[in-house]
């Protein structure tokens, strides 16, 4: 009879099987079924089988590792669990997962020390690196991207508080991807610093304490978030602060503590498709821009039940464009101190209207109630006379917030009908 695997042979294929056994790491090698090596500490087991010539692929049984030193997933290896039940749980500072260039880690929880941990749970410092549904929890930080065109990939970051930056996701590295990935009570969930980034799918979930779900920094250009989602953090659940040339597609946020999108010190930033749903704080804005943003666009949004809309509080805010947005049950949808801002076709806000008002025999000027949310500029004020006016001319003038003066250069013994309409651009 020949030799069988001292585990089920539903798991994946491997090349060396590491497993607990009384008070010995043992080393299984995947072909020929043998016992090649054992250790009592699980760092000094796991990077030995990592070491081997012929170890593309290090499965990690079910259990607890307990990790005193840092793991290093050479170039082109894998090391596996077997899901969440493998657990690796790092004792002391600066222990944690780092993956080389074309390494991934995967199918494991690693267990940080809030304590004394100084390092990210998991570190992608090569290139074409990867972690895949890994969760981390309790560690300075989740997991890092360092290495160019790293990814991480339906993971979960849990409670990462340590004494690092407290970030469940961190991207640093240039070209790196988050796909499908959940951050949970993080300081900062998702934190985006460099360039070509793609955040694809993700998550963000805070509670009472917790700031910021996705924060974009100074470094952050040339990138696409789309289709994440985050909810229930006290600052911002998208906080743009900082870079340029990148975009935010169809996007959500739901039950936000703070406000939904806070937008400073960046420039080139197309919004487009987002539902930003239901403030918890009466004094938050949905589309925050406090200071120094140039050329942003917000397109194609539902913004619903929040006091502030879109709120742009500064004459430094410039070439910021609003149009094809759905404002309901929002008390101010667009307030605007901007310069150059351009607001069109919103619903909920409107900045367009047209209509036929009569300057009556023997006067010179009709007031015209214009309907609008905001104040017309007169040269977008367009006036068509609808009869006969004997080589008389009509202007504009006297615009206010509810109401425009048409004037006729002399009065008439008849009435003169006259057809307006106004856009803003």
């Amino acid at each position: 009879m020949g030799r069988i695997r001292p585990v089920t042979e539903t798991h994946p294929a491997y090349d060396y099987f590491i497993y607990k056994d009384g008070d010995y790491y043992r080393i299984l090698n995947g072909k020929s079924l043998g016992i090649v090596n054992k250790f009592r500490d699980a760092s000094t087991a796991i990077n030995w089988a990592l070491s081997l010539s012929d170890a593309t692929k290090v499965l990690l049984g079910s259990g607890t590792f307990d990790i005193k030193s840092q793991i290093t997933v050479p170039s082109y290896k894998v090391l596996s669990g077997l899901g969440y039940g493998t657990q690796l749980k790092l004792n002391g500072p600066n222990y944690g997962v780092v993956v080389e260039d074309y390494g991934c880690v995967r199918d494991l929880r690693v267990i940080g020390d809030l304590v004394t941990l100084n390092q990210a749970d998991i570190q992608l410092k090569g290139w074409f690196s990867k972690a895949i549904n890994c969760l981390t929890e309790k560690g300075a930080d989740g997991i890092i991207l360092d290495g160019v065109h790293s990814m991480a990939s339906n993971c979960l970051a849990i409670n990462n508080n340590g004494n690092g930056d407290k970030i469940g996701f961190l991207l640093r590295a240039a070209q790196g991807t988050f796909i499908g990935c959940k951050g949970y009570q993080n300081s900062t969930d998702f934190y985006i610093n460099n360039a070509d980034f793609l955040v694809v799918g993700c998550e963000a979930q805070g509670a009472d304490s917790y700031p910021v779900g996705f924060l974009f920094a100074h470094f952050t250009y040339v990138g696409l978030c789309v289709g994440c989602v985050s909810c229930h953090h006290t600052d911002a659940e998208f906080a743009l602060d900082g870079g340029h040339d990148y975009l935010i597609v169809g996007c959500q946020v739901n039950h936000s503590h703070g406000n939904a999108f806070r937008i400073r010190d960046c420039n080139n930033i197309v919004i487009n498709g987002l539902t930003v749903w239901e403030q918890l704080s009466s004094t938050k804005a949905a589309f925050w821009i406090p200071y120094d943003a140039d050329r942003i666009k917000i397109t194609n949004c539902i913004i619903q039940s929040w006091t502030y809309g879109i709120k742009i509080d500064d004459s430094s805010c410039e070439n910021i464009e609003i149009y094809n947005n759905r404002f309901r049950d929002v008390t101010y949808p667009i307030t605007d101190v901007g310069s150059g801002t351009k607001i069109r076709n919103n619903e909920g806000f409107i900045t367009e209207n047209s209509g036929e008002v009569t300057i009556p025999a023997g006067s010179s000027y009709v007031d015209v109630t214009h309907g609008l949310d905001i104040t017309p500029s007169l040269k977008n004020i367009v006036l068509t006379p609808l009869d006969d006016l004997g080589g008389r001319s009509i202007w504009v003038s006297d615009a206010n917030s509810s109401t425009f003066r048409i004037n006729l250069s002399s009065v008439d013994s008849i009435d003169h009908t006259i057809g307006w309409s106004y856009r803003e651009w």
